[in-house]
């Protein structure tokens, strides 16, 4: 959502388990997949339902999709994106990869490449959970880059080496040409002091928590927000 108009760009499309003895939360039901290998399947299953779904809903809105990091060493990752371009042609959709998962950049920048030729978008998530990958995000930028919750939290009270740090990481997206996400958002101040540092875009509790789409009137339409 746009920090400023509150203009809504899209939506981040998250998962739950609905298989009877199993747990309805995706990192329990991945946990329960890594130890034999189904990660993979499990990403590709949960990312196939979203775009079917999201292909349904009403509205222009862009569909930010998860991947997992074991899928960035398959070779799976993108015949399924190629699959969900041929279902729906024009749904627009997002790929996040995960920050630590962006340890070669030629392989992200063919990954890139192929997003490109099927009118997707590259993100990169949680951007200062770990270590930034500072190189990498000049070398291949991403569309948009999502900074993690753990730099966003609280930063209105935060200590001033955060806040610099903070300061520093923006400065060099914006100059790179990259959109910037402030995630974790959940609260009216932390919104103003992130638009005040150059974020375009947030998400968070502040204004909605997931939840399912709505039907109206026939319409399919995305989860209404809490706008505030």
């Amino acid at each position: 959502m746009a920090l400023g108009d509150r203009h809504i760009l899209g939506y981040e499309v998250l998962g739950r388990g609905d298989f009877e003895g199993l747990p309805e939360n995706v990192n329990e039901l991945f946990q329960l997949a890594e130890p034999i290998g189904a990660e993979v399947d499990l990403s590709l299953l949960l990312r196939r339902r979203s775009v079917a779904t999201c292909g349904t809903l009403d509205g222009e809105y862009c569909y930010f999709l998860n991947t997992h990091p074991a899928e960035l060493v398959d070779d799976a990752l993108v015949p399924s994106l190629r699959e969900a371009r041929d279902k729906w042609p024009d749904l627009r959709i997002a790929v996040e990869i995960h920050e630590a998962s962006v340890t070669d950049p030629a392989s992200i920048r063919e990954l890139q490449n192929e997003l490109s030729e099927l009118d997707m978008l590259l993100v990169y998530d949680d951007f200062g959970a770990g270590q930034a990958r500072l190189l990498e995000l000049a070398d291949v930028p991403p569309a948009y880059l999502k900074f993690d919750r753990s730099l966003i939290h609280q930063i209105d009270s935060a200590p001033a080496a955060r806040v610099r740090l903070l300061e520093a990481l923006v400065k060099m997206a914006l100059e790179l040409g990259i959109e910037i996400i402030a995630e974790g958002i959940e609260r009216q101040e932390e919104v103003d002091r992130c638009r005040d540092l150059g974020f375009g875009w947030g998400q968070g509790f502040l204004f909605a928590k997931p939840k399912p789409g709505e039907e109206h009137s026939g319409r399919r339409l995305p989860p209404a927000l809490d706008i505030p």
